[in-house]
Formats: structure tokens, sequence, C-alpha cells
């Protein structure tokens, strides 16, 4: 799913919720809801989410791999 991508994003980055909520615009709650699947992203969060991962992929190759095992 797309928040599991965002997941193994984060963590192979080392960042945080609380250094994530500001680049996707929420708070760091809503990070940790997504990604435990107790909630899902609005179309616009999405939206966010899906531009944070084509960033960090093009950040670092090998997070393709990784993420693409998901």
């Amino acid at each position: 799913s797309l928040t599991r991508r965002m997941r193994a994003v984060r963590w192979a980055l080392g960042i945080t919720h609380r250094r994530l909520a500001p680049i996707m615009g929420v708070d760091p709650c809503s990070i940790n809801e997504w990604e435990s699947g107790r909630h899902q992203p609005v179309r616009q969060s999405e939206e966010r989410i899906k531009s944070f991962l084509q960033s960090a992929m093009s950040w670092d190759i090998k997070l393709n791999d990784e993420v693409a095992r998901l």
C-alpha cells in the first residue's frame, strides 16, 4: 500500500513522524494512524505521499529495491 511504502522509506531515511509531518501538512499522529492502518489519508495527503516517495527515490537509489519488494 501507499502508506506501507511511505513507512519503509521513512524508516530507511531515518525520518521521524515529527519530521515528516510538516512535509505532509499534517499532525505527526496522522502519519502514525496511516501507517498503523487505523485511518487512510485523504486525497490531498495521498498526493503529498506520492510526491514524497518520488523525491525519496531520487535521493537514494537503494531505496528502489527495498520499496519494490513491498
